[in-house]
């Protein structure tokens, strides 16, 4: 299992960090322009991005009929991306001709074929984690990245910034598409037989429906601190937002492409709530020390590693600190309920949930950003509880035994941590070193067994 989040976590953290030494350098080279150029069209296909395959992929892992044509999934996805591709090319026109965009409608020619390649690699890459196949698509992305890194260090070393940068969004699936498709177990021959996909409908529907909300969800409070308190209060936010949540979704996306088709290939869906229960509560007692040492060394980390804008971040992160947690505790609900084919459950809750958050975020907008962080992470602390409720309600289990799980462990270490801070501020003593020792501490005790267990297994 160690195994599988190794391969998992290299496939996905290789590409972005390369891709972030690219853009520090480009960003010396190429015009504030050209950038915004680029940026623009990046975002208009980020749109398309988002309703990817339409869900097919993570539906191929989770249905258990193995009547599927293969084939049929992947032509479709290229019909389906060339359509996307269409669409995108459509606003770009809209874009340069309407809004006096120059060039974006030959920036995104360009960088459009992204969107075909990125479907592509997804389904090929769900071929292969149904097998539990980490390995090789970890190979394959290593792989796509070196060659890619290469022509794109060549174009820079020859002045060509502008088609280098591109290249390096289109190429990556481009190439691991290919190196996924060589390796395939069951060869892929093109198939048009549409009509054996209806088992993956009702699944698919739900869960691209439940993207597009959480794509509204995900970006509402950047348009709107954006338009209320304009581009500098949004540009400290959105890099204090990055600081926090870029990790912890990056960490839960790695156990979800793990755990999502172990999970799935699990009849009794009863057995997956049970293990989930378990693999829940093992993730809090390792996170939670975590978190809190991160905290506690805000000051120290991000003042080192950003000291010019650390003073006007401070704030922020340390409001968006718990509510990254709260956000990463709950990322697992989706986790549980997508392997067990309750799509559509997650897609209405999240039309609540993103009803709530936004309302607050609309009536907390009439206050400072600061007042409207806080509110944030009070509507977060009220919709956890429910949000764990969903779940057990979904599998007719009692809420006693999930809350107990999640929120036994926390609750247990934030009273002693407040009770320790209220004795060393008493006796005029710094709080910080002996809580971060005390939370290192904790992590390691719960994370020895688990090791132990690994080794044991190996």
């Amino acid at each position: 299992m160690f195994n599988n989040y190794f391969n998992v976590a290299l496939s996905q953290l290789l590409r972005p960090f390369i891709q972030t030494i690219f853009l520090l350098l480009f960003a010396n080279v190429l015009s504030s322009e050209v950038f915004g150029q680029i940026s623009y069209a990046i975002s208009l296909i980020n749109i398309f991005l988002v309703v990817k395959d339409l869900g097919l992929s993570s539906a191929f892992i989770q249905n258990t009929d193995n009547s599927v044509n293969r084939s049929a999934i992947l032509v479709f996805v290229i019909i389906l991306s060339v359509l996307w591709i269409a669409f995108a090319i459509l606003f770009g026109i809209i874009g340069q001709y309407y809004f006096n965009i120059d060039n974006l409608l030959l920036t995104l020619v360009f960088i459009s074929p992204v969107i075909l390649f990125s479907n592509i690699q997804l389904v090929l890459q769900a071929f292969h984690d149904k097998e539990y196949d980490f390995k090789y698509v970890a190979k394959s992305d290593v792989i796509s990245i070196i060659i890619v890194f290469s022509i794109s260090g060549l174009l820079t070393y020859f002045g060509k910034y502008y088609l280098s940068y591109i290249l390096l969004f289109i190429l990556p699936p481009l190439f691991s598409s290919i190196l996924l498709y060589s390796q395939l177990r069951v060869k892929i021959i093109f198939s048009t037989n549409i009509g054996s996909l209806k088992s993956l409908y009702k699944f698919a529907k739900y869960f691209s429906l439940y993207n597009l909300v959480n794509y509204f969800y995900r970006n509402f409070d950047i348009l709107l601190i954006g338009a209320v308190y304009g581009t500098t209060q949004l540009g400290i936010y959105a890099i204090s937002l990055k600081i926090i949540l870029l990790p912890v979704q990056t960490l839960s996306s790695i156990v979800h492409r793990v755990l999502f088709p172990r999970y799935s290939k699990i009849e009794n869906k009863q057995d997956v709530y049970l293990n989930y229960v378990k693999m829940l509560n093992k993730i809090i007692r390792i996170t939670t020390p975590i978190f809190l040492i991160v905290y506690l060394l805000s000051d120290s980390i991000f003042g080192f590693i950003i000291p010019n804008k650390w003073e006007s971040m401070y704030p922020f992160v340390q409001l968006l600190i718990p509510i990254g947690f709260i956000q990463f505790i709950n990322s697992f609900n989706g986790l549980i309920l997508m392997s067990s084919g309750k799509t559509k459950i997650m897609f209405l809750w999240s039309i609540f949930e993103t009803f709530i958050i936004s309302t607050g975020f609309y009536f907390g907008s009439f206050y400072s950003l600061q007042i409207l962080l806080k509110i944030y992470l009070l509507l977060n602390i009220l919709m956890f509880i429910p949000d764990i409720i969903i779940v057990s309600y979904s599998f007719n289990k009692s809420n006693i035994q999930l809350l107990k799980s999640v929120l036994m462990y926390p609750g247990v270490i934030i009273f002693v941590s407040f009770i320790i801070f209220i004795l060393l501020t008493e006796y005029n003593i710094d709080h910080v070193i002996p809580l971060v020792i005390f939370s290192f501490g904790l992590f390691l005790f719960n994370i020895y067994p688990i090791w132990q267990k690994n080794e044991y297994n190996n």
